[in-house]
């Protein structure tokens, strides 16, 4: 079987390895990146839907995460504000109102005490003291927006990683959302347009071998067909917690020789992946949300629980949308996952029929297309995005450091600032790639590891 050798292999082509290797080729690092899908992006995917631009993973930028940002302005990628109108509806029909100032500032109140706490969110919602302290509405509120946010299970998610996650996703004083314009694939596309054939694609890693200074990855096609074996100095590892997690023989699992260290299987056995179920819902002429034409509908009680609007192809004077997003997180979405399309695309439909006081076999009806997208069934992501559990504060941390100066694991999961997000992938990306230009600096040489041969024999010697 034929060989190749590369300075550094990034296994993993989403936001976090995509960053790592732009950075490693541009201090000069010879660099593969290897990524089993048939396209960049990982969890950002950005469709074409009946001219709109879709996203079937990540959508928004949350605050003004600096890294991000300045990755959009090099690429001269625009971004619009969101907007912050939110109403709330009952668990059967009723008309919507606006949602509450005080139930909503309680719910801050509350998200903000996470961080002196021990134990998960449910263990802290269910204290005397929390119970004494903030009204059922806003303890509610508080759980519903734990699993539907952060995708986080409030039984496994810890209080105070839920809190740093919290304090990283808005990654500034600003509270503002934003959507990038063009679609988060035209990031993408900016990143991996200066890697050329050093991007691989439909290259699906199965095992990793591995000892100081030195990697072998063995591959195969997505249709199955084995592939070269890949040579490395050093591994990036950027792939999601969900695809980490896997036991021996599920598709999309990698077997590591020599194992993991002990610790460091430890921490990616205790973080957990967010399942989410989203559906894009569009409808053959605009309709009202409520008051105002709020940019999120609140459904408590419900499978989704809640709803947003996508922009328009073209301006309209009455500026109700006509393509809505519907959002499961969490424990709602596990239950629905795996249901298929169509189950699912029926009850984001029941749950906005409801929420609007409408006929739900004549919205059903009005009803043009509807896009599911069911992150738990994808074998190379296996859910959302990380959250951390209760007892595994650390996790991140200990994902981050460096596996005997070979192994370099990044991604959102290991950026705990800003665990879950884009920009924490983003930021994990370059620190991984810092890491190995560091070591690259200690021990560069005429015939160090980062020569141009190696310190490898060539082939057939």
């Amino acid at each position: 079987m034929a060989r190749s050798r590369e300075n550094v292999l990034v296994i993993g082509a989403g936001m976090a390895g995509l960053a790592a290797a732009s950075r490693l080729l541009e201090a000069g690092v010879e660099v593969s990146i290897l990524e089993a899908r048939a396209r960049p992006g990982g969890r950002l995917a950005t469709l074409d839907a009946e001219g709109l631009s879709i996203e079937a993973g990540a959508e928004f930028v949350h605050g003004t995460p600096e890294p991000l940002w300045e990755l959009l302005a090099r690429a001269g990628i625009a971004t619009v504000d969101v907007g912050s109108g939110q109403v709330d509806v009952g668990t059967r029909a009723s008309e919507p109102s606006p949602a509450s100032e005080p139930s909503l500032a309680e719910m801050a109140e509350i998200l903000e005490a996470f961080a002196d706490a021990d134990g998960s969110v449910a263990d802290f919602l269910a204290l005397p003291s929390t119970q004494a302290r903030w009204s059922p509405e806003a303890r509610a509120r508080a759980a519903t927006y734990v699993e539907s946010f952060h995708a986080a299970p409030v039984a496994l998610a810890s209080a105070r990683g839920t809190a740093r996650a919290e304090q990283g996703a808005s990654a500034s004083s600003e509270s503002a959302t934003f959507r990038v314009q063009p679609g988060y694939g035209a990031l993408v596309r900016a990143l991996a347009a200066p890697l050329g054939d050093r991007l691989l694609l439909d290259t699906v890693v199965t095992a990793v071998r591995w000892e100081r200074g030195r990697v072998e990855v063995d591959a195969r096609t997505y249709p199955g067909a084995r592939m070269r074996t890949f040579e490395a100095r050093a591994a990036v590892i950027t792939l999601p917690i969900g695809v980490l997690q896997l036991p021996a023989g599920a598709e999309g699992a990698i077997r590591f020789t020599p194992p993991l260290p002990e610790a460091t299987q430890h921490a990616i056995a205790s973080l957990g992946m967010g399942p989410v179920v989203r559906v894009v819902l569009a409808f053959a002429a605009p309709f009202s949300t409520g008051p105002g034409e709020p940019t999120f509908l609140h459904t408590p009680g419900e499978a989704f629980s809640v709803f947003w609007a996508l922009p328009g192809k073209a301006p309209r004077a009455s500026g109700s949308p006509t393509m809505l997003v519907a959002w499961a997180g969490g424990s709602n979405a596990a239950a629905l996952s795996g249901r298929g399309a169509r189950a699912i695309a029926d009850e984001a439909q029941g749950v906005l029929a409801r929420a609007l006081g409408q006929d739900e076999a004549a919205l059903a009806a009005r009803c043009t297309g509807a896009w599911v997208f069911d992150w738990l069934l994808d074998p190379y992501a296996r859910g959302a995005y990380a959250f951390i559990t209760a007892g595994a504060e650390d996790a991140a941390d200990t994902l981050a450091t460096p596996v005997e100066d070979t192994l370099y694991i990044a991604g959102e999961a290991t950026c705990s600032e800003a665990i879950g997000t884009v920009h924490g992938a983003l930021r994990s990306g370059h620190r991984a790639a810092t890491q190995v230009l560091v070591l690259r600096t200690l021990d560069q040489g005429p015939d160090g590891p980062y020569a141009p041969e190696g310190r490898y024999p060539r082939e057939g010697a």
